[in-house]
């Protein structure tokens, strides 16, 4: 009988757990080849800030987005609150070249900055000036809005501006590239053949990610154009050597870095500026080699975490790479590369000291290579002092062992062929602590972005065919894509599934705030998202909110050591956290339910209750007897709910109960 029962609460309240509900989501249009959401972050009363990319086609609920004429790739910054409405939008629209947005990042509790590149206004060789629209200025070539005209060697910038919640520009910074050969000439921007958009591109840092630590300090990742490589072109050096980068900021100060040596054209570089681009206070070139590689060697840094600590978690791809590759700044960390592209982290102190080499490879490396192994992007948990990497395994081929992959210190790791994966590390010392994964039987496109909170993982996953999460299977016929939730430990608990997606569609950003969680990415159907959500047609960038309100507390597995519970002569669930229990009996229950702890703090008489709408109230505990106490709920309504208990070192538990009727039969 206990079990029946125990059955049929587990069952309800997974029924009542699908309760959880998509609350809005919103697209918007353009040219497909230059809509698209690359960043997003998110404030402490749930707000959504993005930065991405738009056309002049482009409209969210009807606002037209952009407010020149042009036919170039324009970037978007704007803000949305938790019921979907966008509060303000950033333009920077060009009528003569590209934009591009990279990354935002939360400076402190109210306020952010996103990276992006821009090209100033510059006259095209006709004697006419492209237009720029700045965020809410429209500016011509004979304005002196951004900085003086006469300091501007190259129009290409990249942009660093800060803005409050409200929208409102806090700081600004231009940074630019200038080069300095050994005899003290500066460069022009000049190739063998180079046209005019390749001349200002090569004067930006162009990097494609940042951080900003604890400190305030900017650390960049540059992507190092100083040998052009593109078909061929070299600079025109004077003497032949260049022997130092000149760092242009805001036009009006020059920071000077002596290059060491020569650097390999694939290498990349960490910049370390102090607060509002005052100074450089730090530099590493990633690797110290400078052999020139046969064939077209490349490193694209995909990803920069920073810590409380200030650490950097720097992720790198390559390929067609030296066979073996030296760390600078580290003892002796270098790793091997094949011929298969290479994923890899490097771990660096605040005074960019590389610690810590990750990389992943198959266990048998001379068989069944990995036609696609990577290391996307990182997470950092402070609250259990863990580092989350992510990405995607898919062999060449597929053989019949399927031993899995491992991390650099031999720790294996058991994913599947084809699966999307992330592995749980030790801040500190970067030891496997856990993994999840969730596998295609055809192919998954890997986990770019991940979120924790209250001991869940939670990403978005693209996926051909099916995929499997525990008892759950996603199937469909072409694409699909599908938002999941794991345990820090890797165990599934859910999986919601979008259904079918084009090929050029993919998962974006995720972001979760308490109850609330937020993806965006790229999809073709609004459908997918639920029935009283819009629809679309084309492939266009969706930013969708998804609602859970267990989201809000710990989750905490069931104490699977015991295979009944205690015998109660009611339903009891028992919930396990450091050793100690809490069993709630009856559960489900009509009036009041007594709550026991066993080996344990005791309880403080204060405790939360939320239902599945969100709404939370305070309740209180009557002590009955040592360790075992009561709640009666007689007057609360039929439902499940979460209650919140807090023992007396200050540690919270949360258990979910379910309200059965009053009348027995109702």
């Amino acid at each position: 009988m206990k079990k029946t029962l125990l059955l049929a609460m587990l069952t309800l309240a997974a029924l009542a757990a699908h309760a959880q509900h998509f609350d809005w989501v919103k697209s918007y249009t353009g040219n497909t080849e230059y809509t698209k959401i690359v960043s997003s972050v998110t404030d402490n009363a749930g707000n959504l800030y993005i930065l991405g990319c738009f056309s002049q086609e482009s409209r969210i609920d009807g606002v037209n987005l952009c407010p020149i004429a042009t036919d170039k790739q324009c970037v978007l910054i704007a803000k949305f609150t938790p019921s979907g409405e966008m509060v303000w939008y950033k333009p920077i629209c060009s009528s003569g070249s590209h934009s591009y947005a990279y990354d935002i990042r939360m400076l402190d509790d109210s306020s952010l900055m996103a990276m992006v590149s821009l090209a100033l206004p510059y006259d095209n060789g006709y004697g006419e000036y492209n237009n720029l629209y700045y965020l809410d200025t429209l500016l011509t070539g004979n304005d002196d809005y951004l900085m003086p005209t006469n300091s501007i060697a190259s129009n290409m910038y990249n942009a660093f501006i800060a803005f409050n919640f409200d929208g409102n520009v806090i700081e600004q910074h231009f940074v630019g590239v200038g080069y300095i050969d050994t005899l003290g000439n500066t460069l022009t921007p000049n190739y063998i053949g180079a046209n005019n958009s390749e001349r200002m591109y090569a004067r930006m840092l162009s990097g494609q990610t940042f951080n900003v630590d604890s400190e305030g300090n900017i650390y960049v990742i540059r992507a190092t154009n100083d040998y052009w490589s593109a078909l061929g072109r070299l600079w025109i050096i004077n003497d032949g050597t260049l022997a130092a980068l000149n760092i242009m900021v805001d036009g009006n100060r020059s920071l000077t870095y002596n290059i060491p040596r020569p650097t390999a054209t694939w290498n990349q570089q960490i910049l370390k500026f102090s607060p509002h681009f005052d100074s450089i206070i730090g530099d590493v070139y990633i690797f110290d080699s400078t052999l020139n590689h046969s064939g077209f060697p490349t490193i694209s840094v995909s990803f920069l975490d920073v810590d409380d600590q200030t650490n950097l978690y720097v992720c790198m791809g390559g390929s067609q790479l030296p066979s073996e590759l030296n760390l600078s700044n580290s003892n002796d960390l270098h790793l091997t590369t094949n011929t298969v592209t290479s994923s890899w982290m490097v771990k660096y102190s605040a005074d960019l000291f590389a610690t810590h080499l990750v990389k992943l490879s198959h266990t048998g490396e001379t068989t069944n290579l990995a036609q696609s192994l990577g290391i996307y992007n990182t997470h950092v948990d402070e609250s259990t002092n863990s580092l989350f990497i992510m990405g995607t395994l898919k062999w060449a081929a597929d053989p019949q062992n399927t031993e899995g992959y491992v991390l650099y210190n031999g720790d294996t790791v058991n994913v599947d062929n084809k699966s999307a994966y992330w592995i749980r590390l030790n801040k500190d010392n970067l030891a496997l602590i856990s993994f999840g994964k969730a596998r295609s039987n055809e192919e998954t496109y890997g986990i770019t972005a991940l979120a924790t909170s209250h001991n869940r993982v939670f990403s978005q996953i693209k996926y051909i065919g099916s995929i499997n999460f525990d008892d759950t299977t996603c199937v469909v016929d072409n694409h699909g894509m599908a938002f999941a939730i794991w345990d820090n430990e890797g165990h599934e608990l859910e999986i919601i599934d979008y259904g079918n997606v084009a090929s050029q569609d993919y998962a974006g950003q995720i972001n979760v705030v308490d109850s609330i969680v937020y993806l965006t990415g790229k999809i073709s159907n609004g459908q997918c998202f639920g029935s009283s959500t819009e629809t679309w047609e084309g492939s266009q960038p969706y930013i969708s909110k998804y609602v859970d309100t267990s989201f809000m507390t710990p989750y905490i597995p069931r104490d699977t050591t015991h295979t009944d519970p205690i015998d109660t002569g009611e339903v009891s669930i028992t919930l396990v956290e450091g050793g100690a229990a809490l069993v709630a009996y009856p559960n489900p229950f009509r009036q009041k339910v007594t709550i026991e702890v066993q080996g344990g703090e005791p309880l403080t008489e204060t405790a939360w209750l939320t239902d599945l709408t969100g709404r939370r109230e305070e309740v209180r505990l009557t002590p009955i007897g040592s360790g075992q106490y009561s709640l009666d709920l007689t007057s609360r309504p039929q439902a499940t709910y979460l209650l919140t208990l807090t023992t007396a070192d200050g540690k919270q538990h949360t258990i979910r109960l379910l309200k059965q009727s009053d009348i027995f039969g109702e």
